[in-house]
């Protein structure tokens, strides 16, 4: 398994910069965006099926089709109280995960840090 680790972004840091960031775009990132971007298209058009626990949404399975043969992708949603903590987004592809966290200071979003990984 091989890990890439992405830098955080400190929301804290944003307010009143113009560039919004902290470098360039790294290949990781590029992999990050394709991954997300093939997420949504196939949440758009194929079969997605959704779990609840306690009233939150925990996990979106998308299936290629109604026979549930075929996983595509798997997003799952972990809480600390009423606030996402991280959100992992595997593609059953090609294998990569991204998990993504978030951490809050006196109930405000203040930085969110993502991971890539592959299985």
């Amino acid at each position: 398994m091989s890990v890439t680790t992405k830098r955080v972004m400190d929301y804290r840091d944003l307010a009143g910069t113009s560039s919004g960031g902290t470098g360039g775009i790294t290949s990781e990132d590029h992999r990050i965006i394709e991954i997300e971007g093939m997420f949504k298209e196939a949440y758009a058009t194929m079969v997605s099926e959704y779990t609840y626990v306690n009233g939150a949404i925990s996990r979106i399975d998308i299936w290629s089709g109604v026979d549930k043969l075929n996983k595509l992708f798997e997003k799952t949603f972990a809480y600390a109280g009423d606030s996402v903590q991280t959100i992992e987004l595997k593609d059953k592809k090609s294998g990569y995960k991204i998990t993504t966290s978030f951490s809050y200071s006196d109930g405000n979003l203040v930085a969110k840090h993502r991971q890539l990984t592959r299985e």
